[in-house]
């Protein structure tokens, strides 16, 4: 796995896995507009040599240490990166979320399929309690 982007102070990183054709992303703690953009926008310029169709996303967030993002990075996300992912990516896209340990998050992530959906963006999403059954099943999916 390579590392495309992290953070700082290492809230926020992205990789590149070439031997499964995935992308991961790990978020943890309180997280800058600006780097919440740096690990996606690093995944769209990885899509322009790998365009792969699959991504985990590993929320680490707990009720003693709970993950923030600025709202304007959120509505990026939604806005930008998920169309323009999706368009890259021919409309088949797998996402593996790792399930946050807080409502708040829960809720958050839940907000944002909801403006996908609105976008007509299709993903399959799955849900794993461990960052190790995320990856374990975005490796053996088919597309």
């Amino acid at each position: 796995m390579n590392l495309l982007y992290k953070s700082d102070d290492d809230c926020a990183c992205s990789y590149i896995d070439n031997n499964f054709n995935y992308y991961l992303v790990r978020l943890q703690g309180k997280i800058t507009d600006k780097d919440y953009k740096g690990v996606y926008s690093a995944i769209l310029e990885s899509c322009e040599t790998k365009p792969y169709k699959k991504l985990v996303l590993s929320v680490i967030d707990n009720e003693e240490f709970p993950m923030s993002v600025p709202f304007s990075a959120r509505s990026w996300f939604a806005s930008y990166f998920s169309p323009k992912f999706y368009k890259i990516a021919e409309k088949d896209v797998k996402v593996a979320i790792v399930k946050p340990q807080t409502k708040f998050q829960t809720n958050m992530i839940n907000v944002i399929i909801g403006v996908i959906d609105k976008a007509n963006i299709k993903v399959k999403i799955e849900y794993f309690e461990s960052e190790e059954e995320a990856i374990e099943w975005i490796k053996n999916s088919i597309l």
